[in-house]
């Protein structure tokens, strides 16, 4: 490309309607940036530069070309060697929907029911027996709004660990001992423990009453510690 010459046709047609056109390199002068219809036909001038810039056109041209003008500013003859970078985006219409995916898990899952249940100073060679509730004033279980099933069971002894014989904590629904229970000896969760189960196993139906309650041996000692139990649920 010389000076009063406009370079190659490039076509841009593909760059969408709205086009960005760099001009950049080392040069002093003027360069005229041109746009046509069509190759080889008559280019008109949509903009010039005399230092680097960026440049947009948002017509719908296909071919742009660039010429080095010789009228260059202040009369100052061209030099140096421009660079020019034509980028784009297509804005066409919007394609057709895609495949629905699967439907996603539902928002409950895992939750924690508002109550915990605990007694102080456990007594030795119980049989199962609820324990109290921390939270309800009025009420020592918990009615479930849905359905879904006892997933964990947690247990706190303070002050003391366990020193001798065992506490069993065990989930109750509608007042009949579960599966899941935490069993704590002075060798293993003296200070209490937790444990997890899948989901299933201690399922419960919508209306029915959950609690947390405890058992001793003929052995457990010691006497002046309490115990605290919360449960994890998962709805159905």
């Amino acid at each position: 490309m010389g000076p009063g010459q406009p370079g190659p046709a490039v076509e841009i047609s593909t760059f969408g309607p709205v086009k960005t056109i760099l001009c950049g390199g080392e040069f002093k002068g003027l360069i005229q940036i041109e746009i046509n219809e069509f190759a080889g036909g008559a280019f008109a001038p949509i903009a010039q530069c005399d230092q680097p810039r960026d440049i947009t056109d948002s017509n719908p041209r296909r071919f742009v070309a660039f010429e080095i003008r010789t009228n260059s500013p202040k009369g100052r003859s061209f030099s140096g060697v421009p660079a020019f970078a034509i980028g784009g985006g297509f804005d066409g219409e919007t394609g057709p929907q895609g495949p629905v995916g699967p439907a996603g898990p539902s928002g409950v899952g895992l939750f924690a029911p508002p109550e915990k249940w605990g007694r102080v100073a456990i007594p030795a060679n119980m049989p199962l027996t609820g324990l109290s509730a921390l939270v309800s004033v009025n009420f020592d279980d918990i009615v479930m709004i849905r359905p879904g099933s006892i997933v964990g069971l947690n247990s706190r002894i303070d002050p003391l660990p366990v020193s001798a014989g065992t506490l069993t904590l065990q989930v109750m629904i509608n007042g009949a001992g579960g599966a899941l229970s935490v069993v704590s000896t002075s060798v293993s969760n003296a200070s209490g423990g937790r444990s997890v189960q899948a989901s299933g196993v201690d399922s419960y139906l919508a209306g029915d009453r959950l609690r947390v309650g405890f058992l001793t041996d003929a052995g457990f000692m010691p006497l002046t510690t309490n115990v605290e139990s919360w449960i994890d649920c998962e709805a159905a």
